[in-house]
């Protein structure tokens, strides 16, 4: 009897053991998740002030709806800063870092924001910004992609 019971509790252990790594797991699945989402939204902020960079006139600092993306070659245009430790305002160039995510701005004809998530960094997420001709406006496009080094 006493045996039967130690075998009992062996398995209840285990069975409350694979529960908690399954809920952990959960968890840490669920924050990566978090993250992405955050960066897309990020990335939708930085389309909408792309979308505003290009119809503002370029006294004002825009591109006066110029036909490339080439302009638009820093975080700073687009109306993004960073803040160090101190409190000191930083004036990012082509990079662009807060808690979601590293960004990078590549310019082009085809405007590129690669962004670092800082859950996954080796799942990168990608948005491509191109004036459209047929259709005489922006058009975005996300995609994930893997890291190479």
């Amino acid at each position: 009897m006493g045996q039967q019971q130690l075998l009992v509790l062996v398995l209840a252990a285990l069975i409350v053991s694979l529960i908690i790594a399954s809920g952990i797991m959960a968890f840490h699945n669920q924050a990566i998740k978090a993250n992405e989402d955050a960066v897309v939204h990020d990335l939708m902020a930085m389309t909408a002030k792309i979308e505003d960079c290009f119809r503002k006139p370029t006294l004002l600092g825009g591109v006066s709806r110029t036909t490339t993306m080439a302009k638009i070659s820093s975080f700073h245009q687009l109306g993004f800063y960073e803040h160090d430790i101190n409190g000191n305002t930083i004036i990012p160039d082509q990079t662009f870092h807060n808690e979601n995510a590293s960004y990078r701005l590549i310019p082009g004809d085809t405007l590129v924001i690669e962004a670092e998530p800082a859950e996954k960094p080796e799942r990168r997420i990608r948005c491509r910004c191109s004036f459209s001709h047929q259709s005489n406006k922006l058009e975005y496009s996300f995609e994930t992609v893997a890291a190479v080094d």
